[in-house]
């Protein structure tokens, strides 16, 4: 089942709520896996191309080489980490119900290589099918001129998903996990991780961390990422390393910050994790917030500090109502790099 159909289709009218569903759109195509078949048309700065594509898009994932900017636009959730901030509005492409976003590339934690989001890019604008979470379109500004752009003129495969009766998991009364026969969790998952970049956040909270292989917790002099509109108040302790109180956003420094002031922003915005990561599964439990994952390979700097290495596996807990990590683990065969568990959590 796609995961449009438990996202709510049609998707919210407008505003910031239409540029969170579509990266939620947008993520859960990362567990999903569409056939299809599609000609895309090209143009930079070398000419026009055409190109035919085929396949499925899990097997398109695992592909090495090829043509970045084509690969993308079967791969959405590869460009969520390079997003700073987005518009959204509605469209339509090759007659499909489609949401067009606006994009601000992030001016340090865009991908250095990213094929239509690159950190010095003026805007790039990304045109995401409903049903499938694939961009039809997709064009990249530097200041001054268009770089490149693409467009999907044929797509056969994926079949648009009826829209559901009622309201959808991300509607007036905000996310609720889906029930087992409504959709897959690894899907709901990622989608709830990936909107978390675009929605305000103010909570207070106590992290404990049960394995950390960098960095101390009471007496790390660096300073903090400052709050913005997602901000927390954490309490994080350690056995044997005293505990630390701290204000923090979720916008830390790339180059400069250690791991665990690092890893407590990617806990309170997880959705920058998203792009970084293959393979996601759901483990057994009750409850279907918790996937697992493996981590893409050549990830450019700077990487995601709970998916640093391609050798990582890495555990994840999503909080339906905020969208935060209550339980992160990243681990290196037998040995944990990191643990840190959320032991309260309030909004």
């Amino acid at each position: 089942m796609a995961a449009s159909d438990w996202l709510g289709t049609p998707p919210p009218d407008g505003g910031r709520r239409l540029a969170a569903w579509t990266l939620a759109r947008m993520g859960a195509a990362l567990a999903e896996d569409a056939p299809f078949e599609a000609r895309v048309v090209r143009t930079d700065d070398e000419g026009t191309h055409t190109v035919e594509v085929s396949g499925s898009s899990a097997r398109l994932r695992e592909a090495e080489g090829g043509d970045p900017r084509v690969a993308a636009l079967f791969d959405p959730a590869s460009l969520i980490r390079d997003i700073g901030t987005a518009s959204a509005r509605h469209g339509t492409a090759l007659g499909r119900p489609c949401v067009v976003l606006d994009v601000v590339p992030h001016p340090v934690w865009a991908d250095p290589d990213s094929p239509w989001c690159p950190p010095g890019a003026a805007s790039a604008r990304l045109v995401v099918d409903t049903a499938t979470g694939f961009l039809l379109e997709a064009a990249t500004t530097r200041p001054g001129a268009p770089v490149s752009h693409a467009r999907v003129d044929g797509l056969a495969g994926p079949v648009p998903v009826p829209a559901p009766e009622g309201d959808g998991p991300f509607g007036t009364r905000g996310w609720r996990r889906p029930g087992p026969s409504e959709a897959e969790d690894a899907a709901w998952a990622l989608g709830r991780m990936a909107a978390t970049l675009l929605e305000p956040l103010d909570a207070t909270a106590r992290v404990t961390v049960h394995s950390e292989a960098m960095g101390r917790i009471a007496d790390d002099p660096e300073p903090v990422p400052e709050p913005g509109e997602r901000r927390w108040t954490v309490t994080v302790e350690r056995a044997g390393d005293g505990e630390r109180t701290v204000a923090m956003g979720d916008d830390p420094d790339a180059h400069n910050s250690r791991f665990v002031i690092a890893r407590l922003a990617e806990m309170l915005t997880p959705a920058r994790i998203v792009s970084h990561l293959r393979r996601v599964a759901v483990p057994p439990g009750p409850d279907g917030t918790t996937v697992t994952a493996t981590v893409r390979p050549m990830r450019a700097f700077p990487l995601s500090f709970w998916a640093p290495d391609e050798d990582v596996e890495c555990r994840f807990t999503v909080d339906p109502a905020t969208g935060v990590l209550t339980e992160a683990v990243a681990r290196l065969g037998d040995r944990e790099l990191a643990h840190y568990g959320i032991t309260s959590l309030r909004t």
